[in-house]
This record gives structure tokens, C-alpha cells and sequence, in this order.
């Protein structure tokens, strides 16, 4: 035990100043415990104070910005929500000018597409044409020819007019033989060139017979379609000179009719 010359207080071997006065048992100097441990408090106590204002003037700082920022907040919305009623606006006018158009074009540019199918080339081309549809007409060798087999858009679509519509249409096998038509009667003729479906013109020229065909455009044995337009040269009669009849003389026989009642 170390005992303290200042105060005769017992302090403890590894002490180092006394527990009652503070004395500094090492150095043989008195120290001012109470003294110390004021100061002490004093400057903890001022760095609390500077805290404590520093934690003020932040949170002072804080408030004030924040008070700014809820005054922009709060105009930032007034100016989105104008801005989102001004495109509320056009976007409406836009829904009714699409709805309007829409309106317009379905009265106006959009139609049934009918059903031609089993009609003859001509029917089906008219009808559709009639509507306002463009006709594109293809070909399809059959024995079931001479009228529509199929068309690109089905009966009953909706779409718009002038829209190209394209129809099938049966024709015959139209590789044809040309025979000999020479020699053969008009009538025997034609009806072979109807019966073959071949178009044809008729040229007449003066001779001994009549409606004989004298000559054909195509040879005999060329491969020909029914596209070919054949062209037959036919007789026919001379026509007769006229003659002039001698004009008749008119005798006035009156005075001699009176020269005979007289007598």
C-alpha cells in the first residue's frame, strides 16, 4: 500500500495518484482532481454545444430545402398534370379523327367480295368490275371449261375496293390441228371452227360458186390454239351486168280514136 503525503489516504501499490486528493503519487505533485475532471466536463460539454448547433443549423438547412424542394415538387406537378391533360386532349382528338376515318373508309373504300364462281368468264369480270374490283383472269385447262373455277379471295371477305382479284377459268385443251378447210361449204366450216372453239373472219370474193372456201390463213397440220384467229376466204357469185332497157315510145293515138267516131 502507498500511503499519500498529501492527504494520509492508503492507495494501492499500482496506483498512480490518490483516490482521494489526486495526488500524483509518481511525480510528488498535487493535481486538482476536481479541477481536471471540470475542465473535462466543460470541453465535452462544449463539443456537445457545437454539436448540438451544428446538428441545429443542418437540420435548419435540411427543412429549408426541403421546403424548397416541395415547392418544385408541387409546381413540377401542376405542370405534369397540364401537360398530361393538353396530351389527354390530343390523344382524344386523335381517337376520333382514327374513329372517323375508320367510319370512311369502312362506307366508303371497303366491300363484300361476291361470289362468282360457276359464272362465265364475262359474268364474273362484269360483276367484280362492276364493284369496283380489278379482275386478273388466268387459265386452267379442264374438261369442265367455259366458266369460273376458283377465285384469290373467298365471298363474304371485307376488304378494300380496287383490289386485284384474280378468277381461274376452265378452258378446253386449246392445242388444236389445223385441218384442210379448202373446198368445204361455209356452213360445214364453221361449224367445225365453233365446235373447236377457233376464232375466225370471212374474206368473200367474186367466183363461179358460192360460199365455197377457197383458201385459209393457216396451213393444213399446224398445231394452232383456240386464241388463233383464223381467217377462211369464200366465194361468191358474180354479180350479173345490167342492162339498159330501150324506153318505150308513148303514141298518141287520141285524134286518130276521134278521127274514126267522126266518120
Amino acid at each position: 500500500m502507498i500511503k499519500c503525503p498529501n492527504c494520509h489516504q492508503l492507495n494501492e501499490e499500482w496506483s498512480h495518484y490518490c483516490n482521494r486528493c489526486g495526488y500524483d503519487l509518481v511525480n510528488n505533485k498535487t493535481y486538482d482532481l476536481n479541477n481536471n475532471i471540470n475542465k473535462e466536463t466543460k470541453e465535452v460539454t462544449k463539443t456537445k454545444v457545437k454539436k448540438v448547433k451544428e446538428k441545429t443549423k443542418k437540420e435548419k438547412r435540411n427543412k429549408n430545402r426541403n421546403k424548397n424542394e416541395v415547392v418544385i415538387v408541387n409546381k413540377m406537378s401542376f405542370l405534369q398534370k397540364f401537360f398530361v391533360f393538353i396530351l389527354f386532349l390530343i390523344c382524344l382528338g386523335f381517337a376520333g379523327l382514327s374513329g372517323f376515318l375508320a367510319y370512311h373508309i369502312y362506307t366508303t373504300e371497303l366491300a363484300t367480295v361476291p361470289s362468282v364462281i360457276g359464272l362465265s368468264e364475262e359474268e364474273a369480270t362484269k360483276k367484280l368490275e362492276d364493284i369496283g374490283f380489278k379482275v386478273l383472269v388466268k387459265e386452267e385447262i379442264t374438261d369442265d371449261y367455259g366458266y369460273v373455277l376458283d377465285q384469290s379471295i373467298e365471298a363474304g371477305e371485307l376488304v378494300f375496293k380496287y383490289k386485284k382479284i384474280n378468277i381461274t377459268v376452265g378452258v378446253k385443251d386449246d392445242k388444236i390441228i389445223m385441218p384442210n378447210l379448202v373446198g368445204l361449204h361455209l356452213e360445214s366450216a364453221e361449224s367445225f371452227l365453233k365446235e373447236q372453239n377457233i376464232k375466225y373472219e370471212i374474206e368473200y370474193v367474186e367466183d363461179e360458186t358460192e360460199n365455197i372456201v377457197l383458201k385459209q390463213s393457216v396451213k393444213e397440220n399446224k398445231e394452232i390454239t383456240n386464241d388463233t384467229v383464223i381467217k377462211l376466204t369464200v366465194s361468191k357469185l358474180k354479180e350479173e351486168e345490167k342492162t339498159e332497157k330501150p324506153k318505150e315510145e308513148i303514141i298518141d293515138d287520141s285524134n286518130k280514136i276521134e278521127t274514126e267516131t267522126s266518120n
